[in-house]
Formats: C-alpha cells, structure tokens, sequence
C-alpha cells in the first residue's frame, strides 16, 4: 500500500484493513483488533452450542434442568476458560450464558441465537442468549 494512503489512513505494519467498493471509489477502512477477537469468539461459541444441540438433543427439555446446565457448562469448558448457564422453561426453553473466554478479560460481546428443534410435538425453540467475556 502506498506511503501516502498508510499515512492518510493512520495504518502501521500489522493492521488488519478492509476494502470495500462504493460506486467508483475504494474506501479502505482500518479494522479494530477487538473486532476479529469479539467475531472469533462468538464463532467459538457459536459452534459449541451448536455441537451440543446436535450431540444431546435429549437434554433439551427442562424437566432435565440440572443435567443440561451441567453438561452445557462443561461443553463451554471444553473451549472456554469458564462459564455459568442458567436454563429456564417460559414460553420457550432459555439458556442464560456468562462465558470467558481468557483470564483477566476485560471485554464483552452480547450473544444471542435461538436453535429450532422439530419435536413429535411440532417446532421447539432453545434460546441461548448472554455475555462472552474476552
């Protein structure tokens, strides 16, 4: 990249930039760091909480309360330096999460995605929702 536009741009070696095209012009914009850890992370858990729905779809029921947040704890564990869930049963079946992903983190995303499970009953819905302490 040119001298002039690193300058005019405020870049040093090492930044993370993004080009986009609007109409004729190329407008280069300098990416933040805790953006790419915040996406990372939420990625992380978003394939965990995956996995999880997919491997125990059993244990998404509340009479199964105690067991789903044990398991689901320990499958944050697995990736993540700690975290604490909370399950309750309103309209839908609801997981509270506080995940950290590193020791001293200082960071936070907010999380949420809702997982659709057909039942014998009809469609089920599993809302994860929470914090990720990065």
């Amino acid at each position: 990249m040119p001298k002039d536009v690193r300058k005019v741009q405020g870049l040093k070696e090492g930044d993370s930039v993004l080009f986009s095209v609007e109409g004729d012009k190329v407008v280069i914009t300098k990416m933040k760091d805790d953006v790419f850890a915040a996406a990372a992370g939420i990625s992380r858990l978003d394939r965990v909480i995956s996995e999880f729905v997919s491997d125990n779809p059993d244990l998404l029921d509340i009479s199964k309360e105690d067991e789903l947040e044990t398991k689901l704890s320990e499958s944050f564990k697995e990736t993540f330096l700690d975290a604490s869930v909370d399950c309750e049963q309103e309209s839908v079946l609801e997981c509270e999460l506080t995940v950290i992903e590193r020791k001293g983190a200082e960071k936070m995303s907010r999380y949420s995605r809702s997982v659709f499970l057909p039942t014998k009953d009809g469609i089920k819905e599993v809302r994860f929702s929470g914090t990720l302490r990065q």
